[in-house]
């Protein structure tokens, strides 16, 4: 498939049949401004105008050169122009009809698509923290290798089912045009693989891409499978990173990198990937001193969490803790809680200087970090403790955590969370606090909170979740005994090591419809009361659980 207009004469169109003059390329229609740094004037490209450095410079890696006068770029003698002479702009509007879009070469109806892509800004649907990326490299490669272009028409299509008031997974019979799409697109990867002067980054991007479609099939198994490949294929480029002055690399690597994290807190079988991931501390780089910016705060934090969760998810799969190392592990634990408070007051020193220069930007991001970092220290301070009341330590964490998701959720200068996001966001970390949090008040507030998450987040299903919450805290309550919602629930009424106990049939968890029972304990540590509930129609409250229970 063609992607550039052809040079050659045909009665003023090119090889798509369209006027030259409505054929753009991929820089035409970008927002600029005359106010922007030196680096964004001369790239061409919209600056976000941060002072004194700009975001969209540092989150790329580059040297933000500040706000001085840029250097004159001899102007082109043929600019393109619309036939109005303005530049287009394609504005998100409520149920916009989505016509044909003359950016790419392609059917009536993948252009359309395509419009709608573009049209209803999904390039900030995988989170806010790799938007050049995906608003600038994604697209581009969409107008060069028909394998992206056709991956970003499966994605639209399935985002505007949902919008058209059909959510959940995508269709997959054999005539919905998101899996032909798809299929299209799978297609065309592996005719590029098989020619000459492949780019692994468009094999990267694709890979990225299909995970994020079978997410959003509910199909967890191929969802891992493309990530599993993506993760081999980006060992193999070690070292072609430096040569990358894109860092799409590094955007591909740290885009990964979290996919790996949700697989390892999501503990599904078919994660199994997760397990290498962690071994020694001594592969971290030291963490500096402060942060410049909200995404270098990110990439150190994704580390940890990579690290801390890849190895829990392999003590996991040993038969559940049998024959750990505790001193070893002892020694694993302190070394991950120092370069987690190493993390904590190098962003508070990135957190004070915003606040010098009265810089609101990256609040959102930053709320987002202290969400996670409270999470996982938590976590990893609680591993092995062997009692259910260990939790109760950690009460003003929890309430630190209701605070910074309903900041997230009600701030104003905060980005409004999207309906159905590629990113972990406030789901996991409450979802925590439902099931661990024995303080009733709290546990309210953050089942409350959860309702109002996204729709969904990554793997995770906001509404799963919260009917998980809702008959776990209902199940502990009848313990409570008159005690009032400030206090502790008791001992002998707290349940944990939840499982559904295998019945020798295929249908697990079971169809819609039909009962689940679930297994647990109950009780002191030592006591381990068995007890198993079966719950009417809780195939839906147990479908995407993975191994979190």
């Amino acid at each position: 498939m063609q992607t550039n207009a052809s040079n050659t004469d045909n009665g003023g169109k090119g090889s798509s049949g369209l006027p030259r003059d409505l054929i753009s390329s991929f820089r035409r229609g970008t927002n600029k401004s005359k106010t922007g740094c030196i680096v964004c004037k001369v790239r061409r490209v919209k600056c976000d105008e941060t002072k004194p450095h700009c975001i969209r410079c540092t989150s790329t890696g580059r040297t933000c050169e500040g706000y001085g006068k840029a250097p004159e770029r001899r102007k082109s003698k043929s600019p393109l122009k619309s036939p109005s002479g303005e530049t287009p702009l394609l504005m998100p509007r409520p149920r916009i009809r989505y016509s044909p879009s003359t950016d790419v070469q392609a059917s009536v109806e993948e252009r359309r698509s395509f419009h709608y892509f573009r049209s209803r800004n999904m390039s900030e649907m995988p989170g806010n923290f790799e938007p050049y990326f995906w608003d600038h490299i994604v697209l581009q490669f969409s107008h060069k290798y028909p394998t992206i272009l056709q991956a970003l028409v499966a994605l639209s299509a399935i985002y505007e089912e949902h919008e058209q008031g059909t959510p959940g997974p995508v269709s997959k019979s054999a005539d919905s045009y998101a899996l032909q799409q798809y299929n299209k697109a799978v297609k065309d990867l592996m005719g590029y693989l098989g020619s000459e002067g492949q780019d692994m980054k468009v094999a990267l991007t694709a890979c990225l891409i299909f995970v994020w479609i079978e997410f959003l099939q509910d199909d967890l198994n191929s969802g891992f499978q493309h990530l599993s490949c993506g993760l081999k294929i980006l060992r193999d480029c070690i070292g072609i990173q430096d040569r990358d002055s894109e860092d799409i690399f590094g955007s591909l690597d740290r885009s990964f990198t979290r996919l790996r994290i949700q697989a390892a807190v999501h503990g599904a079988q078919e994660s199994q990937f997760t397990t290498t991931t962690t071994r020694e501390l001594e592969i971290l780089e030291p963490i500096p001193h402060s942060f410049s910016n909200v995404f270098e705060s990110r990439n150190v934090l994704d580390k940890e969490l990579n690290a801390i969760f890849g190895y829990i998810r392999a003590l996991q799969e040993a038969d559940y803790y049998a024959g750990v190392d505790m001193s070893i592990f002892v020694d694993i634990r302190r070394g991950h809680l120092e370069r987690l408070e190493q993390w904590h007051i190098a962003t508070m020193h990135l957190v004070a200087s915003l606040e010098s220069k009265n810089d609101q930007s990256q609040a959102s991001g930053i709320l987002y970090l202290q969400l996670y970092y409270t999470m996982v220290n938590i976590i990893w301070k609680a591993e092995f403790a062997g009692s259910e009341m260990v939790f109760d330590a950690y009460t003003a964490e929890f309430e630190t955590m209701t605070t910074i998701a309903s900041s997230l959720m009600d701030n104003p200068n905060c980005t409004t969370p999207r309906v159905l996001s590629f990113d972990m966001g406030i789901i996991p970390p409450l979802f925590l606090l439902c099931v661990k949090c024995r303080i009733l008040r709290i546990r309210r507030q953050a089942i409350a909170l959860l309702k109002r998450a996204p729709e969904r987040e990554g793997i995770w299903h906001r509404d799963s979740m919260v009917r998980y919450s809702e008959w776990k805290t209902m199940t502990e309550e009848q313990w409570r005994d008159g005690l009032s919602e400030d206090e502790p629930l008791p001992e002998f009424g707290r349940i944990y090591a939840e499982h559904i106990p295998q019945t020798g049939e295929p249908s697990m968890p079971g169809s819609e419809g039909q009962p689940i029972r679930i297994s647990f304990k109950r009780g002191p540590v030592g006591l381990d009361i068995q007890d198993t509930i079966e719950i009417p129609d809780g195939s839906e409250m147990l479908r995407h659980m993975g191994n979190m229970l």
